[in-house]
């Protein structure tokens, strides 16, 4: 940590994080079910029911996981921060438009700027790759998921579904991407 003197003459401790963004293995599959299964009992302990959290195992997500890369369905991309995982994101493209599935960030890490730094090196790797349109689906009361995607240039698009776990009502976002 470095001490700097403001200029009242008080100390102010500035503690440098160390972030960087990698592509997930078969090795990151058990810490990846962990921060999931975390986050989501976090987020959204006054959305989801209580039953549904408490459901969610932890070996089922690794099995999950291990899928998603093994088959790489889409692309896993993680926040590491001095080998610990911090965050990641996961989504899928077709054609020109693709979808995130999901960003979570560990519950200690919120506000942080972790989910803002997932999704801008998500949607750069997708315009450098001509992908023009991104969606991503949130709860239609998660009032801070909804806030995170407008923004970061989302808006809804009028779509609207249900969760197929539980019911719950859901919007779906999207944001163009510029044409290189």
């Amino acid at each position: 940590m470095n001490c700097l003197y403001n200029r009242w003459g008080l100390s102010t401790i500035i503690l440098v994080i160390f972030m960087f963004i990698r592509q997930a293995t078969l090795a990151d599959i058990d810490s990846i079910a962990e921060l999931h299964i975390h986050s989501w009992r976090t987020a959204y302990a006054s959305l989801v029911p209580a039953a549904t959290l408490a459901a969610m195992k932890e070996h089922e997500y690794s099995k999950y996981w291990q899928n998603v890369i093994a088959t790489s369905q889409g692309k896993l991309l993680l926040a590491m921060n001095h080998g610990a995982l911090q965050g990641f994101c996961h989504f899928e493209r077709d054609d020109s438009t693709a979808t995130i599935k999901s960003i979570h960030v560990h519950p200690s890490q919120y506000r942080q700027g972790i989910a803002s730094m997932l999704l801008t090196r998500t949607l750069t790797e997708l315009s450098d790759d001509a992908c023009f349109n991104v969606l991503m689906w949130t709860f239609q009361k998660n009032q801070a998921g909804i806030e995170f995607l407008q923004h970061h240039g989302f808006s809804f698009d009028g779509q609207q579904d249900r969760n197929r776990h539980d019911n719950l009502a859901e919007m779906r976002f999207k944001k163009g991407l510029p044409r290189l």
